[in-house]
């Protein structure tokens, strides 16, 4: 069945996303829709990124769920509406309540300060870096700068100021940037341009002033930087240790322990 006509209520030549609540489920591959305006609508039902229109069938999709649609407009003057996903966010909320209890009973005030950390580095990635790039600003740039206000929260807010800290942030910047001028070699050797995926052809489409060679080198940097960080704060301390318990260990004594 075709996507049914629904009245231009977000403008015949506006395209976006919207959610609404199932109010019942009539085909195996439409569903009626009460949108957050109040409005109602027949939608088609969708499988995101597939071709073959008997997935819609295996679309669970009961009445009372709250589902994203995207809307389009028709040669009608109307809109027409698919459903393409489901809306997560209660159940995501419900699992970071779930980390962050895990997280303060097993390491306290440590763990809690662990969560701030990863909400407030996330909060970088979406306000600060994701944006900028939007904006047509070197990605590569942007990720480093974006990078080092990660490193602080991460380290000096979750582990505190101290000598092995600040060389453990310094030993992940280190690394990031040598790991950054890697993929620019290695990316120019092996001809990568960043237009691998159906994703990244809908980026040029819609923002083609985001250099999307850039993109895919800036996702190599925040993507290594959880790693990174784990091996360095591991490393520093074990340094700090063995330096304590033996003070006449010379720096070679020291790296090849630690």
């Amino acid at each position: 069945m075709g996507i049914m006509l629904a009245a231009g209520v977000w403008g015949q030549s506006e395209a976006g996303y919207v959610e609404g609540r199932v109010l019942e489920h009539p085909t195996p591959t439409t569903a009626r829709i009460q949108l957050q305006n109040g409005q109602e609508v027949e939608a088609e039902l969708s499988i995101p990124f597939s071709t073959d229109p008997t997935l819609s069938e295996k679309l669970d999709i009961r009445k009372g769920q709250k589902v994203e649609l995207y809307y389009s407009p028709n040669p009608a003057g109307g809109s027409s509406y698919v459903v393409i996903d489901w809306v997560r966010r209660p159940v995501l909320l419900w699992l970071c309540i779930l980390f962050l209890v895990v997280a303060v009973i097993v390491a306290g005030f440590k763990g809690l300060r662990a969560f701030l950390a990863t909400g407030l580095s996330l909060t970088i990635v979406i306000f600060y870096i994701v944006p900028q790039i939007i904006d047509g600003q070197n990605p590569l740039v942007i990720s480093l700068l974006g990078v080092g206000g990660i490193l602080i929260l991460a380290i000096y807010f979750v582990h505190g100021l101290s000598w092995s800290t600040t060389a453990a942030l310094i030993g992940t910047f280190v690394a990031v940037v040598i790991t950054m001028f890697l993929g620019i070699l290695f990316s120019e050797w092996a001809h990568l341009t960043g237009y691998g995926s159906e994703e990244a052809m809908m980026i040029n489409i819609s923002a083609n002033q985001v250099d999307l060679k850039g993109l895919m080198l800036a996702g190599l940097l925040v993507g290594a930087l959880g790693a990174l960080t784990d091996i360095t704060i591991v490393q520093a301390s074990v340094v700090r240790e063995l330096a304590h318990v033996n003070p006449n260990f010379g720096i070679s004594e020291l790296y090849k322990g630690g």
